[in-house]
């Protein structure tokens, strides 16, 4: 059975800058802050190396246990955050213009 956690690169304010989650039972907590260092490092999806909402460069990686470890459960429920946080990042693109 999968053991899914939530791994966050956040700024000091708690702003995430992306997230993945994963199996632990599979992918080792480290093989996984890798691949995050690699997003923010390759710029992949256009992300800077720092928070858009503060302006922090300060960034760290945290670790959480995901509320269930059903994969399509959880995919519904991170896609609607995800949603959700596009929204915003629309809106306040619009709001600065």
């Amino acid at each position: 059975m999968p053991a899914l956690w939530l791994a966050q690169l956040l700024c000091p304010n708690r702003h995430a800058i992306c997230a993945l989650a994963y199996d632990i039972e599979e992918t080792p907590a480290a093989d996984v802050e890798a691949k995050l260092q690699a997003v923010i490092h390759a710029r992949v999806g256009g992300l800077d190396p720092w928070c858009g909402l503060c302006g922090s460069r300060t960034l760290h990686i945290e670790h959480r246990k995901l509320p269930t470890d059903d994969w399509e459960e959880m995919t519904e429920a991170l896609r609607a955050v995800e949603r959700a946080n596009l929204a915003t990042r629309e809106f306040m693109h619009r709001s600065r213009n």
